[in-house]
């Protein structure tokens, strides 16, 4: 016979017992099926689509790339070196695995699509795109950036205070 069990505060604390709360689970099963249903519509998120995964591979990459300076302590702190958006250029031409994309429900037609997709992009867009792209710096220093017609025509009109 089973023994009747009632959990205490200790038990919650040392992880015995999960607390289940049904407004967040509720809230969790209405944002799943909000995902679901706009699958088809984002890429991005879609799980049967090859760019989620291109993504995660790639941000997986980028964060595993900060592993030795976490561990060395050359870039500060960790959350210092979680600001991953840094990177967000690098691993831009890594390609998922062959025995990654096996994993994944994707089809090859689906894999040999976003590889033609790929190669487009790096001969027509991507010399196009970098060329505009400048790294920011630590300090800023583009004061020109500001001028513009709208900006360089412009005279503050006289205070009355201003004037003696």
């Amino acid at each position: 016979m089973l023994k009747e069990f009632h959990p205490a505060k200790h038990d919650v604390l040392d992880g015995v017992v999960v607390l289940i709360d049904p407004y967040t689970v509720g809230m969790s099963m209405i944002a799943l099926a909000s995902g679901i249903a706009r699958a088809p519509i984002d890429e991005d998120i879609n799980p049967f689509e090859a760019d989620l995964y291109i993504n995660i591979y790639q941000w997986t990459l980028r964060f595993l790339s900060l592993i030795p300076n976490w561990s060395a302590g050359t870039d500060g702190h960790f959350c210092r070196t979680l600001k991953t958006w840094r990177r967000r250029w690098q691993y831009m031409d890594s390609r998922v695995p062959d025995w990654m994309r096996s994993i994944t429900p994707i089809s090859k037609q689906g894999w040999a699509a976003e590889d033609l997709e790929r190669k487009r992009f790096k001969a027509y867009a991507e010399s196009a795109f970098i060329k505009h792209y400048r790294y920011p710096s630590k300090v800023f220093n583009n004061f020109d950036s500001f001028v513009s017609a709208q900006t360089s025509a412009f005279k503050p009109p006289s205070s009355s205070l201003s004037q003696p």
